[in-house]
């Protein structure tokens, strides 16, 4: 009996001990995916995650076993001090005795507390997992919608216009011819656009590298000089302030309504009006559930994502890229670089593309019901990255995707790595536009297309140049990376008009204006400015970007 009561006081000691590292581990991670994702906690990818989160909580619950408490208290203490510093904000404005600091006191209290302190912790957990299990039943769904009041019918236009902004698309001209996959994309843009009567412009340049700056400009006939002059927020949703397009559109008869990737807010603000607005989730992981990919290709994804959102992760690999690696390298000891491009050091996967993708059907749907009198503007990230899609628009694994990174440092690119990025653009380019004939046939089938003004345009180029267009890059900038940075697409189809192709250089803010008072036989508010041909070179935050002539 001595021995038995042994082993069972042995093991109610631990067992509280055993519950607070898989709580404090795995309670978090539990609210990334159902708070911040809404990904289901059922799926199989999802529980192969949650079991590898739960190795780790297992070996924090060994250490709960060893005869002195130490170990154990340093380990929990550890991980407390991460979920704090993650959770609270203010804490990444704070320095590296703050940190210390904390931890040394929740290393004392866990020490001295002993058991009270883990039952203490193990409430406070259970309440932070007990309520996000709540949460998830009530899902948001991958997209919002609100409805404003509409136009009366007495005063609506007998036409239609269908808006579709097409994030990132090059430039005909720009393709580069140099791969396989660039020829068979320009020979597929160029019968698609014969076939449904648009007329292609083929050297379009925006005056902006950044959407955030595009996009508002058009939207409001103007060409600011300074960054996000139009919108508010330094992080997405940025909230346009102003749409003089979308008020130019009702003073001509046609109701607006609005599909948006979220990234910008077309209609949060009060002053903007439009009947229907649409807003899918374009940073949720939620839409790499569907993708038809193995299970266990999407679980590095969820816990790469997870790790690298905390921003001290990213200073320790700054840290090992700028000190640690040269010094190493110095002393002759093999010491790789962090990867730019990798499921475990981007600042944090955006699945832009992908969430694009998994809404596709039901925007098509919205654009081929679109009444007359109603104007329909969609911003659609694609073929944005990251690549994810080959030209039959059959997923690769994410792994092997290219451009899973937003960020970008210009000494670790080379013409090689380009040009592999861009085989991957421009197969998931030439997906699009297997998804675009499908609606265009559906708009046929619809007797839609004949009575539409369509307009298909991008925001900047593919972004793949060597040289990123700063204004203290100007002088390294060829006329390869202006290309590749800001010629974009536009195409028109205007009722009564014939399609074709013209291969002069135009603005695409300018193209814009002059084919809506086409359209609509009425000049909207465009006011050019002094020379058509200039794009702005980003000189630093709150400062006034530089303007530069395009080359010719």
């Amino acid at each position: 009996m001595g021995a038995r009561s042994h082993i069972r006081d042995r093991v109610i000691r631990w067992r509280p001990a055993w519950i607070l590292p898989s709580v404090v581990i795995v309670g978090p991670f539990v609210a990334y995916l159902v708070v911040d994702h809404t990904y289901p906690l059922a799926s199989p990818e999802s529980l192969m995650a949650l079991g590898m989160v739960g190795v780790i909580a297992g070996v924090v619950t060994l250490l709960a076993m060893l005869p002195a408490r130490l170990p154990y208290a340093l380990a929990v203490a550890a991980l407390l001090t991460v979920f704090i510093d993650r959770e609270l904000a203010w804490m990444e404005s704070t320095g590296k005795m703050v940190l210390v600091s904390l931890f040394l006191l929740l290393a004392v209290i866990a020490h001295k507390g002993g058991q009270r302190f883990d039952l203490v912790v193990i409430t406070f957990f259970a309440v932070f997992l007990g309520t996000t299990l709540v949460q998830a039943l009530w899902s948001r769904p991958i997209s919002v919608e609100m409805a404003r009041p509409s136009l009366s019918a007495e005063g609506r236009s007998a036409l239609r216009l269908i808006h579709l902004v097409l994030d990132e698309h090059v430039g005909y001209e720009a393709i580069p011819v140099d791969t396989h996959a660039g020829l068979a994309l320009k020979q597929t843009m160029k019968r698609f656009y014969e076939r449904y009567g648009l007329m292609l412009y083929g050297r379009v340049h925006s005056h902006y590298y950044e959407t955030y700056d595009s996009i508002p400009n058009m939207l409001n006939f103007s060409y600011e000089a300074l960054p996000r002059a139009l919108v508010e927020g330094e992080k997405p949703p940025h909230v346009l302030t102003r749409n003089a397009y979308f008020s130019w559109l009702q003073d001509n008869g046609l109701s607006v309504e609005v599909i948006s990737a979220g990234y910008l807010g077309l209609c949060r603000h009060a002053s903007i009006s439009a009947e229907r607005c649409k807003s899918y989730e374009f940073g949720s992981l939620q839409s790499l559930h569907a993708l038809n990919v193995p299970a266990t290709s999407k679980v590095p994804v969820l816990l790469g994502s997870y790790v690298t959102r905390y921003h001290r992760y990213h200073r320790a690999l700054e840290a090992y890229d700028s000190l640690l690696q040269p010094a190493l390298e110095r002393y002759g000891l093999p010491a790789p670089r962090v990867p730019q491009d990798s499921l475990w050091t981007w600042n944090h996967l955006i699945p832009l593309s992908i969430s694009a993708m998994a809404v596709l059907d039901q925007i098509w749907a919205d654009i081929v019901s679109l009444p007359r009198g109603h104007a329909l503007y969609v911003h659609l990230v694609l073929p944005h990255s990251p690549f994810v899609y080959r030209e039959d628009c059959t997923p690769r694994l994410i792994q092997h995707a290219k451009g899973l990174s937003l960020d970008r440092v210009d000494q670790f690119w080379s013409a090689g790595k380009r040009l592999g990025l861009y085989e991957n653009y421009l197969t998931q380019a030439g997906c699009l536009y297997r998804k675009l004939d499908e609606l265009f046939e559906r708009l046929r089938s619809a007797d839609v297309l004949d009575d539409a003004v369509i307009i298909l345009h991008g925001d900047h180029g593919s972004r793949l140049g060597l040289v990123t267009p700063f204004e203290w890059n100007a002088v390294r900038m060829t006329e390869r990376d202006y290309r590749d940075g800001y010629e974009t697409l536009f195409a028109i189809r205007i009722p009564g008009e014939a399609g074709g192709y013209r291969s002069q250089l135009y603005s695409l803010h300018r193209l814009f204006s002059d084919n809506l008072g086409r359209s609509f036989k009425k000049d909207p508010p465009y006011l050019p400015p002094d020379g058509d041909s200039f794009v702005y070179l980003f000189a630093g935050p709150d400062k006034p970007m530089v303007r530069t002539p395009y080359p010719q």
